[in-house]
């Protein structure tokens, strides 16, 4: 049994798709070839019927287009449809900027428009249910003048579907960012028997295990019990397995077996007592209750776990008695002092052989329970049961052989020998657009870019992923990291760990594995002293190859996370250790039933740890520097003004507050009464207190409109050596960070580095064997660059210095620039090279800020700064200012000339808090 979208389909490729791995592997090994961006008008919808879906629309439909604009476009656009963010239309009271009809609608959805991001995360479906909402609810009853008429002739002119077009296969197996979504729904994938999620309905962490007779059985693992057992399948088609974002829960498929679903072990007086207290996203304590992980042996798994001290083994497995159904599990009982009773389920009819001297059975309201006597040895039994209507005594409990589980706990035969090979194409940069150019159309324009030299010291090179693979795995990167000889562990939205080798200069051959999956979506990965630990959302996860053949035979529990919940975008972002072996990793405290607003987690070598500091919102990374300070990204939006990068001081609070609630999500799980009409609500839960500690830099959208992790870069990587690198999700780029300590208080400016890449950029390692540099995403958000679904690149170091701003500091008087290269004096001395302007954010509960004016504070925009003078000093440029003051945002443009030849064009974005002297 395999985990499919809906389980128990073949695991084997279609017969087209065969053909095409096997051409694919060779195209893959010739070369990765690059793709340039295509224009809207290429990007015809050429296999969707858009009358048919337009003719289709209903009111189920319109309810479900409110829920996406809810969601996703209400934060921009106002619940009413009266815009929040000044480049947002208002949909009951502007006219439409790129057109008003439905097509024209879906092209501004689909691909974006302006600051408007592509939602390609959306079907093509929902798309258009999505406008439906606006047209009908919105733009209809207050802005009729907007609103077009949908006639037969227009339909008649809209693309029919099945035009010529890509095979989605191919253009899939390209990781064509158009293709995924599609090729995912019609091409499941294989993701084993055994998967970490949530469970609709049941609980916020379990453990599914696929059996035979088509059975599943879903274990809470933060209480060791049963949350559900089922014959059927798993629905995971409202997921991530099917959609770019995949809100939705896995749902139980099928017939619930609701009496054998009950499993659990009891827990004696105050332990019953601190079971029922204990928030049901929080796993009970290590005294009390302990999953250790589970063991992989073929398709059969093996749980571990401890219940008050006493160490357990359990395989559960599921075969047929005639026409009955029998549920099996083996457990090896640890030694202990203490007798424990275990709950067999209710109504049911079981038998239990094995060592079972001194075990008695008793039964009470349908309950059946099998008491366990302390030993001071281990022992093994075999509980069997099937439905039925005892509800008392088990039936038997006799002595017998049983399985030998410590055959199953040392390595099991592979599950993934297969190994798919790549290429990569060295030297493929492409410049990005200026950030000036943000809000314009034709940004992308060769014209709109920013420079990129021949003679730039850094390239790209693009490195291949296993798009086509045995098992139709949807590749969607989430995070990478290196062991020291090089070869790479990366991890898949979807809960796969694949390792690579092969990262040459040349590329010619990456060799991948897959060597785990079913992990709850890993956003974060570490290799240390050799072990690969996994950030997902329960727990970190560390990996062991219990019999050398690369695959992970046991799934450990490093550390259980306290407080997982069940909404979906309550990931653990990132993962990095210290010096000292310490790991840390960032929650979310926007959409997410968790107590506490955003956490940062610390997890000690010895796998205890928690939280050390709050008040993120989406901090979708971090960054470790090499002593040891700490930094988390985190993403503009309630509460958040600006993107904005933090300086983390354990205890301090750093902005978001959890005092709102939406449908689907309410801090700490709270039953939030949410008026008719409304989205959110506002509620007491927490108090806004009078300040936070603001990051060291501030990020506007046209810069980072979604920041993801960073690194430290090698010391040897050139210009751009020993300094803080970061990634952009939003945009497809990265920049580095020049820090400016002024009176004990840490400010930063930033600066980009030229290159695009093909999707949402949001983990970055250095590679120990070579030093350079590689970073990876996915799409998903927001990705209106997009034109992959996934991507991993290399920026590797190819010699020379090249011209760059190194240095920024805050002066008494204005800023001073230092560059790597000897600045014409002359020529840079003059004010109109350079262009200055600074801004400030409001702290609010609205989504994000305006620009605030300094000068005019109660008026929105930018201030002009004039440049009253310029002072050239070899490397150094000083720009005297007027009025110097801590400020949120400034923005320094410049064209500085060196004294051997060359212009750099520069954008310097940066943060005053502290002015000498002030």
């Amino acid at each position: 049994m395999r985990f499919y979208r809906f389980a128990h389909k073949s695991p084997l490729l279609p017969t087209g798709l065969l053909v095409l791995f096997v051409l694919a592997l060779a195209s893959f090994t010739a070369g990765f070839m690059a793709r340039d961006i295509e224009s809207d008008s290429d990007r015809s919808a050429a296999n969707d019927d858009h009358a048919a879906i337009l003719r289709s629309l209903d009111t189920e439909t319109l309810k479900a287009g409110r829920d996406i604009y809810m969601r996703a476009c209400a934060a921009c656009h106002g619940v009413d449809g009266g815009a929040l963010l000044p480049f947002a239309r208002s949909f009951n009271a502007d006219t439409l900027r790129y057109g008003n009809d439905p097509y024209a609608m879906w092209q501004t959805v689909t691909y974006g428009k302006g600051q408007m991001a592509a939602q390609s995360w959306l079907t093509p479906e929902e798309r258009y249910y999505v406008i439906q909402y606006i047209r009908e609810e919105l733009i209809k009853p207050e802005n009729p003048g907007q609103y077009f008429e949908i006639t037969e002739d227009y339909l008649a002119g809209l693309p029919a579907g099945e035009e010529a077009g890509q095979d989605v296969v191919e253009a899939a197996a390209e990781g064509l960012q158009a293709a995924g979504m599609r090729w995912a729904i019609e091409h499941p994938g294989d993701y084993g028997n055994v998967m970490y999620s949530q469970l609709d309905g049941k609980a916020s962490a379990v453990l599914t295990i696929g059996l035979d007779e088509d059975v599943y059985l879903s274990y809470n693992v933060l209480r060791m019990r049963l949350a559900a057992a089922w014959q059927g399948g798993l629905d995971l088609s409202e997921t991530k397995f099917e959609q770019y974002r995949g809100e939705g829960r896995p749902v139980i498929s099928g017939r619930e077996l609701e009496g054998l679903a009950v499993w659990r072990w009891e827990y004696p007086g105050e332990y019953a007592a601190l079971d029922m207290e204990t928030s049901p996203r929080t796993p009970l304590p290590a005294e009390v209750m302990t999953f250790h992980g589970h063991y992989r042996y073929g398709k059969e798994v093996v749980l571990s776990y401890s219940i008050l001290g006493r160490d357990v083994l359990e395989w559960p497995a599921a075969t047929r008695d005639g026409a009955d159904l029998v549920l099996l599990h083996t457990l090896q009982i640890g030694p202990s002092e203490r007798a424990h009773r275990l709950i067999v389920g209710h109504e049911v009819m079981a038998e239990v052989t094995g060592d079972v001297k001194g075990m008695a059975s008793s039964g009470e309201g349908g309950e059946v329970f099998l008491h366990i006597p302390a030993s001071d040895v281990a022992r093994t039994v075999q509980i069997r049961r099937r439905a039925g209507v005892q509800g008392g005594a088990i039936e038997e409990i006799s002595a017998g052989d049983t399985p030998d589980l410590a055959a199953m706990t040392g390595g099991g035969p592979s599950q993934w020998p297969e190994t798919v090979v790549t290429g990569g194409e060295p030297d493929m940069p492409r410049a990005h657009y200026d950030p000036m150019y943000y809000e314009d159309e034709d940004r992308d324009t060769p014209e709109k870019l920013v420079d990129l030299p021949e003679d730039y010291p850094y390239t790209v090179d693009k490195i291949g992923l296993p798009f086509v693979n045995p098992w139709n795995s949807w590749i969607r990167p989430t995070a990478l990291a290196f062991y020291p000889d090089g070869r790479m562990v990366l991890t898949t939205y979807l809960g796969d760990v694949w390792a690579a080798d092969g990262l040459d200069d040349a590329l010619d051959e990456v060799m991948w594995r897959r060597i785990a999956t079913g992990l709850h979506e890993p956003m974060g990965v570490e290799v240390v002293d050799g072990a690969i630990y996994i950030a997902a959302r329960d727990r970190i996860v560390r990996l062991h190859d219990l019999n050398g053949d690369m695959e992970t035979d046991y799934y450990e529990t490093f550390y259980a996370d306290k407080d997982v919940s069940d909404f979906f975008h309550s990931f653990a972002f990132g993962l990095q250790a210290d010096a000292e072996g310490n790991l840390y990793y960032a929650k979310s405290g926007q959409y997410t039933n968790n107590a506490t607003p955003g956490d940062l987690v610390r997890v000690a070598p010895d796998g205890t740890g928690g939280t050390i500091a709050t008040g993120f919102r989406t901090p979708n990374g971090l960054t470790v520097a090499p002593d040891g300070r700490v930094f988390v990204t985190d993403n503009q939006g309630n509460w958040t003004p600006a993107n904005e990068i933090n300086l983390v001081e354990p205890g301090k609070f750093y902005g978001y507050v959890n005092n709102f609630a939406e449908r689907g999500w309410s801090p700490d799980g709270l039953d939030v009464a949410i008026p008719e009409g409304e989205w959110s609500a506002v509620i007491d839960t927490a108090a806004v207190p009078d300040s936070f500690t603001e990051p060291v830099i501030w990020l506007p959208q046209e810069f980072d409109n979604s920041p993801g992790g960073g690194i430290w870069t090698d010391a040897n990587w050139g210009p751009l050596g020993d300094r803080m690198l970061n990634t952009s999700f939003g945009k497809g780029w990265a920049y580095y960070l020049m820090f400016d300590e002024v009176n004990g208080v840490t400010q930063a400016a930033a600066a980009a580095l030229p290159f695009q890449f093909d999707a949402g950029t949001q983990r970055v390692r250095v590679n120990p064997a070579d030093g350079q540099i590689y970073l990876t995403g996915l799409t998903g958000w927001d990705d209106g660059f997009a034109t992959r679904y996934a991507h991993l690149d290399r920026i590797r170091y190819r010699g020379g210095e090249g011209q760059y701003v190194t240095e920024t500091h805050v002066k008494s008087d204005g800023i001073e620039f230092t560059f790597n290269f000897p600045v014409d004096a002359a020529a840079a001395s003059d004010p109109a090279r350079y262009d200055v302007s600074r801004w400030n954010y409001k702290w609010q509960r609205r989504y994000g800020s305006y620009d605030w004016s300094v000068e005019h504070p109660e008026e929105h925009g930018r201030d002009a700064v004039p440049v009253e003078a310029v002072q050239v000093d070899g490397r150094r440029v000083r720009l005297v200012l007027p009025d110097m003051q801590p400020v949120d945002q400034m923005l320094v443009r410049m064209q500085v000339p060196a004294v051997e030849g060359g212009i750099l064009k520069e954008a310097v974005y940066l943060t005053v808090h502290k002015v000498p002297g002030s």
